[in-house]
């Protein structure tokens, strides 16, 4: 929140040091209202390190301008600079390139249709206490640069309103809906808190389980499983009871590395985390009853080493499982 109020400061000082020369239409009336209607033709990517997500995006922006009006035979075009327009700017733009040209059009009513085309990175913070079960909003956030909620009403277009495409290229999310609404960001302005003319496309979606499931969850359950045949090892073969033990917790600090570079390094611990903590500490505690029943053998006492085996074969799955059910599933 702290670092959308310093953009929405800088995004306000710059609009009113580059504040165009025509006057805003209706300014006795109230707020000018524009029109906008928010399309993600297509949804390429999101990063999960770097928070951000790549999208195709078409704006369009429209509002009455009534000193414009012209009766003639078709709607006529105009640079940007050439009439007074809001000064759209996307708020969480992460680094995007423009398709379209810098121009509105103009029709004889005096409707001034404004079209932006954006194709690139847009910055989202995310919240991923549930990962890799989590479920997160993606924004496309507008704000008019240089105006506040009283002089202008950005407001979503009931008219042709198209909020996603049904054929986006990223698979690994499924999308659960949509809504639009103000964006979340107060910034001051004249030393009070001053909401800024803004809009936000909200997509609310949900991660696909598959990936981490198969390649992520299922192999540290084989690692973790790897570990407990320590316990049907005769005491006596102590070498191949630590092989083993030692060969499972390498893989498995070899695995979280991998899993590692999947996520941010956020200061909290996630599901994911939980889980693989849980693996690494029961792998570990192998590895010591492992070296407990090896010396019980060494000192000749076969029963007690076989007795802690015996128990081991059911208490480590039984507690692996249940922590399982717990950092995942609750």
């Amino acid at each position: 929140m702290r670092r959308l109020a310093v953009v929405g400061v800088l995004l306000l000082g710059a609009g009113a040091a580059t504040a165009a020369d025509y006057a805003r239409p209706g300014e006795a009336a109230g707020p000018t209202e524009v029109r906008v209607a928010i399309s993600v033709l297509d949804l390429t990517g999101i990063n999960d390190t770097a928070q951000t997500i790549t999208a195709n995006v078409f704006i369009r922006a429209r509002w009455q301008d009534p000193r414009l009006a012209e009766d003639g035979a078709g709607p006529r075009t105009r640079g940007l600079a050439e009439a007074w327009h809001p000064r759209l700017q996307v708020f969480n733009d992460a680094g995007t390139r423009a398709t379209l040209p810098n121009e509105v059009e103009i029709s004889p009513d005096g409707t001034v249709t404004q079209r932006i085309r954006l194709v690139g990175a847009f910055s989202e913070v995310l919240h991923l206490e549930d990962f890799p079960f989590d479920r997160q909003i993606f924004s496309i956030r507008l704000v008019a640069t240089g105006y506040t909620a009283e002089t202008v009403r950005l407001v979503a277009d009931a008219e042709g309103f198209a909020a996603v495409n049904d054929q986006w290229a990223v698979s690994n999310w499924t999308l659960l809906g949509w809504d639009v609404g103000p964006a979340s960001a107060l910034v001051p302005a004249g030393g009070q808190a001053a909401e800024p003319a803004s809009l936000a496309l909200n997509l609310h979606m949900k991660r696909n389980i598959g990936y981490f499931l198969f390649k992520v969850l299922l192999p540290l359950v084989l690692i973790s499983a790897m570990s407990w045949v320590v316990f049907w090892v005769a005491p006596e073969q102590a070498a191949t009871k630590i092989s083993v033990s030692i060969t499972s917790m390498l893989t498995l600090i070899a695995n979280r590395f991998m899993v590692d570079a999947l996520v941010p390094r956020v200061s909290y611990l996630t599901r994911l985390d939980l889980f693989i903590l849980g693996a690494t500490v029961l792998v570990f505690a192998n590895l010591v009853l492992a070296v407990a029943a090896s010396v019980l053998a060494a000192r000749k006492e076969p029963e007690r080493a076989r007795a802690i085996d015996e128990r081991c074969r059911v208490a480590l799955p039984v507690i692996f499982t249940a922590w399982a059910v717990w950092s995942l599933a609750l």
